[in-house]
């Protein structure tokens, strides 16, 4: 018995012209699949490395003003420079002012503040009663010392505002 050529021939273009089919529809998946991670990838940046062993970390010094009853800790490569016996600002090494106190009688209002409010001011994990106004990038704090009950008053740049508010403490 001799079997006909055409069924087959016939069969074999159906099984290659379905595996081309099935293999389009499988590189749109892939396709869509590779846009979706790309998209992935440009929205989370990859990791910046930890900071290399060769850096030295960063020293703080303490400064301690018996006038006013307070001290704070600040970065060791800014300088304290007096401007009263109840008054200093702390300077960074290009001589910007980024924290200035003062006690007994208050400092210059910041410019361009918006309203001034009475809120709890949160110092070095206790609140204490006072005035609050903000202003570009730094803050005006006046309140009583919590032991001498004398008015004290904080201008704070944003750069340095955790750290004092972690650091100052209120000597008797």
């Amino acid at each position: 018995m001799q079997h006909k050529k055409g069924p087959f021939i016939l069969l074999a273009l159906l099984i290659i012209s379905l595996s081309f089919l099935l293999g389009v529809q499988y590189g749109k998946r892939v396709q869509l699949t590779d846009k979706a991670i790309e998209e992935i990838v440009k929205t989370f940046p990859t990791p910046t490395p930890p900071p290399s062993p060769s850096q030295a970390p960063r020293s703080y010094d303490v400064f301690t003003s018996n006038a006013c009853a307070l001290s704070f800790v600040y970065p060791a490569d800014y300088t304290i420079s007096a401007t009263g016996t109840q008054s200093a600002s702390v300077k960074d090494p290009t001589n910007r002012s980024l924290f200035e106190f003062g006690c007994g009688a208050s400092l210059s209002p910041l410019e361009e503040s918006s309203a001034t409010t009475t809120v709890l001011i949160p110092l070095n994990g206790k609140e204490y009663k006072g005035s609050l106004t903000k202003s570009d990038g730094s803050i005006m704090v006046s309140f009583l010392h919590p032991r001498r009950s004398t008015p004290v008053t904080l201008v704070i740049s944003s750069e340095l505002e955790a750290l004092v508010e972690r650091t100052i403490q209120f000597l008797p």
